[in-house]
């Protein structure tokens, strides 16, 4: 085979063979990198999977957005509600500047209306000084001195207690006898039945004067005398005159004589008015006769009114004449058969059911007197002249004149019954 020379086709094919090999060479280490799994897809590289990471999906980047947007929208939210809050926050400063400003307007108003009163009528002034210090007499003859206006009185006599209310002074009132708490309601009761006083009470009190009357007293003036409390006695009033000039005294004490003398003054002309109307109406003709029934608590003996009665003369200055006007005493007991046989005119009942008072013991009504055994041929019965009156016009009082006008009125209409 020495000098065999290899032809050019044989030549082609070995160079072939070696282009295969040398591309199997490059081949294996690749399929090597892949695991050798047999998979179609080749894996992919570190620099593959890198870029993969670093690559939003489409998924991925809608829900950024969704977060995005909701944030987006929490935060416009919060906005609103902070824009809502100063808003009320600027409402509510506002409101309540306008009511500082509306209340400092009306704190100036009245600031101002209380000055312009104040100037017009100044209020809580002290007392003028008045009489005072005053010295009187009372109705027992003791001098009696008063330093200054009296502000706190302690009265135990009824009639006392009514003029004072007549005057509008109950605000004086610290203490009253147990009778007189309804004239004076804020006052303190100091006792006062069977004449037994509270004189701690009094103390307790403090009283500028303490007025009593005159007659089962004695131990209270000596006892509050005691104390250093003035005290003034003031005889029970017999006349409707005497009634005119302790409501003028009384107002002296407390020192509002103008008012006692102006109040005393007018009644004191109602009075003159009466008697000048009765003076006409009368003429010469004889005085009408009254019978007036106080009390029934003994029914065929009842109580009516005498001499040194105030009741009495009521009758009088209205023009009529008290059937027992010569009986003992200011309120005698009578019978019925005396009644009858004086054969009254007119008969007033201060113990009717119309106007029964709370110490009326029996009370009857104005029909219920013509069934009184007898009764029934009474002129004033005969012509319906029974006349009900409240019993408290005929206390001590300005009540006093209405009881005389209203006596007067009755017996005017009897009259005038009488001359048809």
């Amino acid at each position: 085979m020495r000098g065999y020379t290899k032809k050019p086709a044989e030549w082609g094919w070995i160079w072939k063979a070696v282009a295969l090999v040398a591309l199997l060479a490059l081949a294996l280490p690749a399929l090597a990198a892949c695991g050798g799994d047999g998979d179609d897809d080749p894996a992919p590289s570190a620099a593959t999977t890198t870029a993969a990471a670093e690559t939003p999906t489409a998924e991925t980047e809608a829900e950024e957005a969704a977060e995005a947007e909701a944030a987006a929208e929490a935060e416009a939210q919060a906005a609103a509600e902070a824009e809502a809050e100063a808003a009320a926050e600027a409402e509510a400063e506002a409101a309540a500047e306008a009511e500082a400003e509306a209340e400092a307007e009306a704190a100036a108003e009245a600031a101002a209306a209380d000055e312009a009163e104040a100037e017009a009528e100044p209020a809580d002034e002290p007392p003028p000084p008045g009489p005072f210090p005053l010295t009187v007499t009372d109705d027992t003859g003791v001098e009696v001195t008063l330093e200054a206006r009296p502000e706190r009185v302690v009265a135990v006599l009824p009639s006392v207690v009514d003029l004072v209310a007549d005057l509008g002074l109950t605000d004086r009132l610290v203490g009253v006898d147990d009778f007189s708490l309804a004239r004076a309601p804020d006052a303190v009761s100091v006792g006062g039945a069977n004449f037994t006083f509270n004189i701690e009470a009094i103390a307790e009190l403090q009283p500028d004067l303490v007025l009593i009357a005159v007659g089962g007293t004695e131990e209270l003036a000596q006892q509050s005398r005691a104390l250093g409390f003035p005290v003034y006695s003031m005889a029970y009033p017999d006349r409707v005159a005497t009634v005119l000039e302790q409501l003028r005294t009384i107002g002296r004490l407390l020192g509002e004589e103008e008012a006692g003398e102006a109040l005393a003054a007018d009644l004191d002309a109602r009075l003159a008015a009466v008697s000048e109307a009765v003076a006409a109406a009368l003429g010469s003709a004889e005085p009408l006769r009254v019978y007036l029934e106080v009390d029934q608590s003994t029914p065929t003996q009842p109580f009516s009114v005498g001499p040194g009665s105030l009741h009495q003369e009521i009758i009088e200055l209205a023009g009529g004449a008290n059937i027992f006007a010569d009986a003992e005493g200011p309120f005698p007991q009578v019978g019925w058969e005396s009644i009858i046989a004086a054969d009254p005119q007119v008969i007033l009942l201060l113990n009717s059911k119309e106007f029964a008072a709370e110490y009326a013991f029996n009370p009857i009504s104005a029909a219920e007197v013509g069934e009184r055994t007898g009764w029934g041929g009474i002129t004033a019965v005969r012509e319906g002249m029974v006349v009900p009156l409240p019993g408290t016009l005929f206390n001590v009082g300005v009540g006093l004149v209405e009881a005389v006008e209203r006596v007067a009125e009755a017996l005017a209409e009897a009259r005038m019954a009488a001359a048809a």
